[in-house]
């Protein structure tokens, strides 16, 4: 609807709209706002009471935290955006 003048804006997550922009190749047909979001926005992570994995919910907090705390979190996106072949937005 937006390539098609039907919209004029879109707002997304930088993560998942600039992904799908470059899938679906409409990088040169639309043009990035530099409008960001910059409050707090935290991401989480949930599991299910009647998942299998409630029982080790302390254990996935503490290795998520690790991860966080190491750089591996980063390491992560930055790693996916970059395979992807897409700049790697402000996120933090």
């Amino acid at each position: 609807m937006l390539v098609l003048n039907r919209i004029d804006a879109l707002i997304h997550t930088d993560v998942y709209g600039l992904s799908l922009m470059h899938e679906l190749g409409l990088q040169d047909k639309v043009e990035v706002a530099p409008f960001r979001y910059t409050r707090h926005n935290p991401v989480y992570i949930a599991v299910s009471k009647k998942s299998k994995l409630i029982k080790r919910k302390d254990r996935l907090e503490e290795v998520f935290k690790k991860m966080i705390e190491s750089g591996e979190v980063d390491k992560v996106i930055h790693n996916f955006f970059e395979t992807q072949g897409l700049p790697v937005p402000e996120y933090k």
